[in-house]
């Protein structure tokens, strides 16, 4: 079974963020001598909803006289059945931390989130062998519990307190997937399988930032995860 993680559409509703700023409003951009209110360190956290589809094909392995199913059209059957596209939507929430330097109405920088990713979907069907008088059935099951990115961010000041950003980079998360086999034959075929792998990917996305009272800024987001 080959399992590929794609179009994870992450959509961050809020993220607050502290800024820990060494100076804070009183660091100077060295272009242009003007208060550089954007840079420094920073830790926060978010919470939002997300929407994944994951993409699954299964391969019960080579069909001859000895294995379980005999014939080609049975196991293209069963193949079939345990493939597709399955899809969920969730809720996420995590904690970040990154920095940013600000120099004239540029603001770039780096950041590193860590959250809940609670993706869980299944499919499968039960249906006739196509060529012997027994019905089988297939299932497949994908799940994943975290999601880490760590992403560049560049954006523009539209106003003192407003940014305006595009962010991308490396994104990770596990993923488990099961999947069972039955059929209702003299023989009783039963089978059962669990892998997880760590998976790595690329996120790009966009937002916007207001800069709040004090070292506060309050953030909209929204990344998608491939």
């Amino acid at each position: 079974m080959k399992v590929n993680l794609v179009g994870m559409a992450l959509l961050s509703v809020v993220s607050l963020a502290t800024s820990a700023l060494a100076g804070g409003e009183g660091l100077k951009d060295g272009a242009t001598g003007a208060a550089a209110g954007w840079t420094g360190f920073y830790i926060g956290g978010f919470a939002g909803g997300a929407w994944g589809d994951s993409s699954v094909s299964t391969d019960i392995g080579a069909v001859t006289g000895t294995s379980y199913i005999t014939s080609g059209p049975n196991a293209a059957a069963i193949e079939n059945d345990g493939s597709g596209s399955l899809s969920d939507s969730l809720f996420t929430g995590g904690l970040l931390v990154g920095g940013t330097r600000q120099s004239g109405q540029w603001v770039y920088g780096a950041e590193l989130d860590f959250g809940s990713f609670s993706f869980n979907a299944a499919g499968g069907a039960t249906n006739a062998y196509p060529t012997f008088p027994a019905n089988y059935t297939v299932r497949t099951a994908v799940e994943t519990d975290w999601l880490m990115t760590a992403r560049g961010r560049l954006g523009w000041l539209a106003s003192d307190r407003l940014l305006v950003y595009v962010t991308g980079g490396l994104a990770l998360t596990d993923v488990e997937v099961r999947n069972s086999f039955s059929d209702d034959a003299l023989s009783s075929g039963v089978g059962r399988g669990t892998k997880s792998d760590t998976k790595a990917g690329w996120v790009i996305g966009g937002g916007v930032e207001l800069a709040l009272h004090e070292n506060w800024t309050l953030r909209g987001e929204y990344l998608h995860v491939d």
